[in-house]
């Protein structure tokens, strides 16, 4: 074989090492759904479903979650709004989304659906997936929340009570003048109205103030 020859296998051989080891960009490659908390939504009250997104591929990535087919009058918040994947994230991010019932709702399973996209990406996944809406409606009694507590470790602890067995939505803004908060967390209230929630990036920050609602 010509010297000529051997370069040019070596380089063909080198090439193709290359892109053996290229990684593939990242997709949403599942979106899972759980269980509704509570498991029957009262008209006029809120339910709860939480969300895994996972990811194929590595890299950034924001994936833009949306809500179809709800019954008439109800609304829907996800927390958080937009899912963010980095080089360093684990695989399978978690959210919740947040469905406020309307007061006239009558009983019954309402599909609806999920659909999780990668930033401006023309593909998709979507998850079908049901309400259950029963039982008298629901008095709501409206949720106080105590003075943050700041904690050893940097994070504050926010508590407070509301109404038994209903979700509680958990609201942050860093600056009043805005007007604008941003969902944090979302937590299932105990049988005796209780809750309790952590934010994890309060230390981030030079002031935070917070809201809570049901």
């Amino acid at each position: 074989m010509k010297k000529s020859q051997i370069n040019q296998s070596l380089v063909i051989a080198l090439l193709l090492g290359v892109a053996g080891s290229a990684v593939a960009d990242p997709i949403v490659r599942t979106l899972t759904v759980g269980a509704q908390e509570p498991a029957t939504a009262s008209p006029g009250g809120q339910a709860y479903f939480p969300v895994a997104v996972t990811r194929s591929g590595t890299g950034s990535m924001n994936v833009f979650m949306s809500v179809t087919g709800l019954p008439a009058g109800a609304t829907s918040s996800l927390v958080p709004p937009t899912v963010t994947f980095t080089d360093q994230s684990p695989s399978t991010k978690n959210a919740k989304l947040l469905i406020r019932v309307a007061s006239n709702t009558p009983d019954g399973s309402y599909p609806f659906v999920i659909t999780a996209r990668k930033g401006n990406s023309p593909t998709s996944v979507s998850s079908t997936n049901v309400l259950v809406v029963g039982r008298r409606p629901v008095v709501i009694v409206r949720p106080t929340l105590n003075p943050p507590v700041l904690q050893p470790d940097g994070t504050t602890l926010l508590t407070g009570a509301g109404t038994a067995n209903q979700p509680v939505l958990l609201e942050v803004t860093n600056d009043l003048s805005t007007g604008l908060w941003e969902a944090l967390e979302v937590q299932l209230a105990s049988s005796a109205g209780v809750f309790s929630i952590i934010d994890q990036d309060a230390h981030l920050y030079p002031a935070r103030f917070y809201r809570v609602s049901q």
